[in-house]
């Protein structure tokens, strides 16, 4: 996936309490640098952000997706 590039904006929201990312800096690079897309790490939450922190989810997604809608 070294060249893979996302055809569609993205919203990426991950947990940093928890013992593997499932992701490398690189995408994360990528994605920060597309003004298209949204990197947000949440802090007090694991791999299951949208149970760990699910108000501060939907008013991510509420906020990120406005401008598309």
């Amino acid at each position: 996936l070294a060249d893979y590039e996302p055809e569609c904006p993205i919203l990426y929201v991950y947990g940093l309490e928890k013992p593997v990312m499932f992701h490398s800096e690189n995408w994360i690079e990528l994605l920060t640098k597309r003004p298209d897309c949204k990197v947000v790490q949440v802090s007090n939450a694991g791999h299951w952000v949208m149970r760990d922190q699910p108000r501060l989810v939907v008013d991510l997604i509420n906020s990120w997706a406005q401008p598309f809608s």
